[in-house]
């Protein structure tokens, strides 16, 4: 995994900016995606790739029909479109995880 770079605060069914994450204040490294125009199998392009270590309970919105979303800082949300874990090296066993912002909280 990247050096962490941000906070995240997971949520898997509460309403973002008014109830309390599921879980709060997960290191993470995001980055944008620099490959504009990939997309999922279904369809969705993703926008931005999160790195985030095992055992917080992130997950895609697979099977569910619960969009999973996170919320980075005060006001940027996005929503999980997949989730694949990286084990190449057992010092590399992380999560990866495809986003898509969703939009800004208003301030």
């Amino acid at each position: 995994m990247n050096t962490p770079n941000a906070f995240a605060d997971l949520f898997h069914t509460a309403v973002l900016g008014s109830d309390e994450p599921d879980v709060a204040n997960i290191p993470c490294h995001i980055s944008g995606s620099f490959m504009r125009g990939a997309q999922l199998d279904y369809g969705r392009q993703f926008n931005a790739v999160l790195e985030m270590p095992l055992g917080f309970g992130l997950r895609d919105a697979y099977n569910l029909g619960e969009p999973v979303k996170l919320q980075l800082g005060p006001d940027e949300i996005y929503a999980v479109l997949f989730v694949e874990r990286d084990r190449k090296l057992a010092s590399r066993n992380f999560l990866r995880a495809y986003l898509v912002k969703e939009s800004s909280l208003p301030q």
